[in-house]
């Protein structure tokens, strides 16, 4: 203690507060906030979603470190994989639908083409036929 001075406060701790993970998500069909809520059973090893209002349900396989928000991003990550691929497919359906009517009207046109060629040379054979039974 050195005299002649007042003593000084003491500093407070101040803990800095850890991030928490949510348990609790926003469904990615009914757009319900709060509403998926997760169950991770470690006995069995899996890892379950449910969403209290449409009922949607989900599980995987987790390990011992899983945390809910892994459940969450793999069932995120499944829904959009499906999402593209039902795309893919419509795609192609569609495409190959245009590519029939293209290829119906293409061969149409072809063969209107080939009809009105085969008219103007029978009548031109017509005609050179005439010309020759004068």
């Amino acid at each position: 203690i050195k005299m002649g001075r007042r003593k000084k406060a003491a500093k407070k701790v101040v803990k800095k507060k850890n991030p928490t993970v949510s348990k609790v998500f926003k469904c990615l069909f009914c757009s319900t906030d709060g509403s998926v809520s997760c169950h991770l059973d470690f006995n069995a090893m899996i890892g379950s979603l449910v969403c209290r209002v449409c009922e949607e349900k989900f599980q995987t396989t987790i390990n011992s470190l899983s945390d809910p928000v892994d459940v969450f991003s793999e069932w995120l990550d499944e829904t959009t994989n499906l999402q593209i691929q039902e795309n893919n497919q419509r795609k192609v359906v569609r495409h190959s639908l245009n590519n029939d009517v293209v290829d119906n009207t293409n061969e149409n046109d072809d063969n209107d083409e080939n009809i009105i060629r085969s008219n103007r040379y029978s009548n031109n054979n017509n005609e050179i036929d005439d010309i020759d039974d004068d």
